[in-house]
């Protein structure tokens, strides 16, 4: 979806004009986002002074449908084919989800890149660089805040193995966790996070002889060419009385030499359990399986309002970002916001040490991320 697509069948099905106006949407929508990384932008006291600065409170606020059928796109191209992506990226459909989180689905499609020896090296290398007491195995399971003219916070963690310890107490707490998920208890002040729901996603790699998924799975026949992903749409079934796709998408992540022996391992994205004989039905003989279930990230229904950047006095919530967009880039963006209000705080500069706008030339922007190179 990056350019004009050259695949006739899928212009003279949905129209050259929906395609083009589709992803010109979705560019949009990432080149603002972008912005996140150079000098003009700017820290936010709340998601919803971010959200109108960037011009992206009505795409928020309704489905993808809504905001791309509005644009004259065709209903189908929407629904049948673009909806793959949603359902790749985000397990949710394209009449759900709201149209800001279906727009950067559609701009990133299945283009990711991964850091060698995993993407945790990222956030391993920020830990190392900032001399931080790491504390692994160790849940935070209370925070209490102490009365005084400027609060107080002390933390309680257990490790599982031995009795809870206190922490503190310190001046600022960050909570970099979805606040409902994370099980803590507050005592002596009642912060108000907003609820969120968040997709129960599950992920099923398995390592498997056959090159390709069995063709008889999809209603195909043994001489059908082989192929080595699948996305769904749900559009058949909310069109007619046949059930939805019981997978989100199917994909190879490459091979492996076992005993002189080549398998290949795919993933599949689910909102359930698979077990071994439906992946036997998927790809043939199974050797070893690896299932993951976790909350993924947040059901982004269509809304106006977000949780509080600042729950409390000394409290910042990095998640709070989470139902706007969520992945992995945006997090960090907010740990960086989160980071600067507190600093602008303490000591009333920020992390430029109170250049809020470098000086950089346009060749250093491309270069150069804000927060980390001023």
């Amino acid at each position: 979806l990056a350019g004009t697509p050259s695949d006739t069948d899928l212009v003279a099905k949905y129209g050259l004009s929906s395609i083009q106006s589709a992803s010109s949407a979705a560019a949009n929508v990432a080149n603002t986002v972008n912005r996140w990384y150079i000098p003009d932008v700017f820290s936010w006291s709340t998601v919803e002074q971010l959200s109108q600065k960037f011009d992206f409170v009505d795409i928020a606020s309704k489905t993808l449908v809504q905001w791309f059928d509005g644009l004259g796109i065709n209903p189908k191209y929407t629904r049948e084919f673009l909806e793959a992506t949603t359902r790749a990226n985000y397990a949710q459909d394209s009449v759900k989800l709201h149209g800001l989180a279906g727009a950067v689905s559609i701009a990133v499609g299945n283009s990711f890149r991964a850091i060698a020896g995993g993407n945790f090296k990222l956030f391993e290398g920020f830990l190392n660089h900032s001399s931080a007491t790491v504390r692994l195995s160790t849940k935070v399971i209370a925070l209490r805040k102490l009365p005084s003219v400027k609060p107080k916070w002390v933390l309680t963690a257990s490790t599982g193995s031995s009795r809870a310890v206190d922490f503190g107490p310190y001046d600022y707490v960050v909570l970099a966790a979805p606040a409902q998920l994370s099980d803590i208890t507050f005592i002596g002040c009642s912060p108000s996070f907003s609820p969120t729901p968040y997709v129960d996603l599950f992920v099923t790699f398995v390592s498997t002889t056959s090159r390709y998924p069995q063709t008889s799975f999809f209603g195909l026949n043994s001489t059908s060419l082989g192929f080595t992903s699948v996305l769904t749409s749900a559009e058949t079934a909310r069109t007619s009385q046949r059930p939805p796709p019981d997978f989100l998408s199917i994909g190879n992540w490459g091979t492996v030499v076992r005993n002189g022996t080549t398998e290949y391992i795919y993933k599949t994205l689910s909102l359930d359990y698979k077990s071994d004989q439906w992946l036997q039905k998927v790809y043939g003989p199974i050797g070893w399986v690896y299932r993951k279930p976790w909350k993924a990230f947040p059901v982004f229904n269509p809304r106006t309002t977000y949780p509080k950047v600042k729950p409390d006095d000394g409290l910042l919530y990095v998640n709070s970002l989470e139902p706007w967009l969520s992945s992995m880039e945006t997090q960090t963006v907010s740990g960086r916001n989160a980071a600067d209000i507190l600093l602008k705080e303490v000591y009333g500069v920020g992390i430029c040490y109170g250049n809020d706008v470098p000086t950089w030339t346009e060749a250093e922007k491309a270069s150069k991320v804000y927060g980390w190179d001023c």
